[in-house]
């Protein structure tokens, strides 16, 4: 508000003020009492000048200089920025923002606020506030006592005098807990070189580590499957060795972490197919086929057929998956003068071999 004194006389005339006088930045105020509350000044400090207008005792209407003003800009809620959040655990994260400017008014107070159901959170809408020290620039907060696997909506914020800014609203997503551990694997399609392992999907798994060894501690492991990443719940084992027993075992696996170790799955592979059998004895309606023991067999299974393919037509009765526990067994056959085709399979507590060559 400026102020201005008529030097004598009385009149009725009004005051006009003006700001940066004779500048391309020049103000003027319009008449309109006395004292009078100039408003749109341009802040900072510049010359005042003063004249009478609409006087008629008084007509000069020069420019009267009336010293210096400063003039303050109004002053407005803080500028507020938020930065990325940062470190996010199943129930810990960092939160960032950024004071950058306090809007001419002194910052009490700054913090972020945050909520899982408000999407804009703000402290009159009763979302969790967590304050940080400082008035203006960066700043970061370490929050805990989350909830895992959950989308957290969060501000900035900086409080001034004039009131209370808030940043642009982002959100993240704690990280879920990590998933138990499978049940032990189970075997199956067991051959002299390999098997396959399958295990259940526990809740929360997206991938799974595979261990193989011949030890059960674990001590080493058979080539490439020492954390193996599997993406489903089973997997072909392969390049193993003939009657030989594997251990296996699972971890799940998922953003939030890895699970401890399954259960042990011990596997024993099958014995390696026996070599091609040898006749002899052999009479018109029988003879006696004879094989080479295979380490590890409990015992063999035999067929014999009229057909070299052994389709079920040639099949001979009594002589099909015949069970053998030694190296040699007697065979008899309906019909002479006919040529026989033999195989052998070798069998352990694992399974069972491939087939022999044909006799």
């Amino acid at each position: 508000t400026v102020t201005a004194t008529a030097s004598g006389g009385t009149g009725t005339g009004a005051y006009e003020f003006r700001q940066n006088g004779g500048t391309a930045g020049a103000v003027t105020f319009a008449a309109s009492g006395n004292p009078r509350t100039i408003t749109g000044a341009v802040a900072g400090t510049a010359p005042i000048e003063v004249r009478r207008v609409g006087d008629t005792n008084y007509n000069d209407s020069s420019w009267v200089s009336a010293g210096t003003l400063t003039v303050s800009a109004a002053a407005t809620a803080p500028a507020v920025s938020n930065g990325a959040a940062s470190s996010i655990a199943q129930t810990t994260a960092t939160l960032a923002g950024d004071v950058t400017g306090n809007g001419g008014s002194n910052v009490t107070e700054r913090g972020f606020v945050y909520s899982t159901s408000d999407t804009t959170p703000t402290i009159a809408e009763g979302a969790t506030k967590q304050t940080t020290s400082g008035t203006t620039g960066a700043m970061s907060q370490a929050i805990s006592g989350l909830t895992a696997n959950t989308t957290y909506y969060y501000n900035a914020y900086a409080i001034n005098s004039v009131g209370t800014s808030y940043g642009t609203a982002a959100n993240f997503t704690t990280l879920p807990n990590a998933p138990s551990a499978p049940n032990a694997p189970t075997g199956s399609s067991v051959s002299a070189t390999g098997f396959t392992a399958t295990w259940n999907a526990p809740a929360g798994a997206v991938s799974y580590l595979l261990d193989v060894s011949t030890a059960s501690n674990f001590a080493s492991f058979v080539g490439s499957y020492n954390g193996f990443a599997v993406a489903g719940t089973s997997q072909a084992i392969t390049g193993l060795t003939a009657n030989t027993t594997y251990y296996v075992r699972v971890r799940a696996v998922n953003t939030g972490g890895t699970s401890s170790n399954s259960g042990t799955l011990t596997q024993l592979t099958a014995p390696a197919a026996p070599l091609v059998p040898t006749s002899s004895n052999v009479a018109p309606y029988s003879f006696t086929v004879t094989w080479s023991a295979v380490t590890g067999a409990v015992d063999y299974r035999l067929d014999v057929s009229t057909s070299s393919t052994f389709a079920q037509a040639g099949e001979i009765p009594g002589f099909t998956n015949l069970t053998v526990s030694g190296t040699s067994q007697a065979v008899t056959v309906p019909t002479p003068n006919t040529t026989y085709y033999v195989r052998v399979r070798a069998v352990n507590n694992g399974g069972t071999s491939d087939q022999s060559p044909t006799l």
